[in-house]
């Protein structure tokens, strides 16, 4: 949260230097060009007297002042994720070791092999059963 504070001071803390001149940079461009801008916009309403001045100037100057927030806010986050990405195990365990629901998938595939295995069992049980049955009365009709 120190780059709240002060821009860039989040990244130094989190020992990346370079990014802390990176923002450091992106400032000094947005801030130096939103004030070259007013400066120009200024002068322009001096010199012709009147009261509307150069849209073009006023534009860039209002556009610059918001990429000076919206840089701001990158600083902001950039800092905060770095700062919890610092603790992150990025370890070779981390991978999975099975995709997604191939175990649930293999579980289910052996239930279903062993429950038709089942149910042939029992339809040969019926089966024999059944031929006993025509038997008796096969002989039943004999008799």
């Amino acid at each position: 949260m120190s780059s709240v504070f002060l821009p860039g001071l989040g990244q130094i803390r989190n020992d990346k230097i370079w990014k802390a001149g990176l923002i450091w940079g992106g400032f000094a461009g947005l801030i130096g060009g939103a004030i070259y801008f007013h400066n120009r916009y200024m002068e322009i309403g001096k010199i012709e007297k009147i009261p509307k001045r150069s849209s073009y100037d006023r534009a860039w100057r209002n556009g610059l002042c918001v990429g000076i927030f919206f840089w701001y806010i990158l600083n902001v986050l950039d800092a905060y994720v770095d700062a919890h990405m610092t603790t992150y195990d990025i370890s070779k365990k981390l991978g999975p070791s099975k995709l997604p629901g191939t175990e649930k998938e293999m579980t289910l595939k052996k239930k279903y092999k062993e429950r038709k295995k089942r149910m042939k069992k029992l339809n040969k049980k019926k089966n024999k059963k059944n031929k006993n049955v025509r038997k008796r009365k096969k002989r039943k009709r004999k008799k």
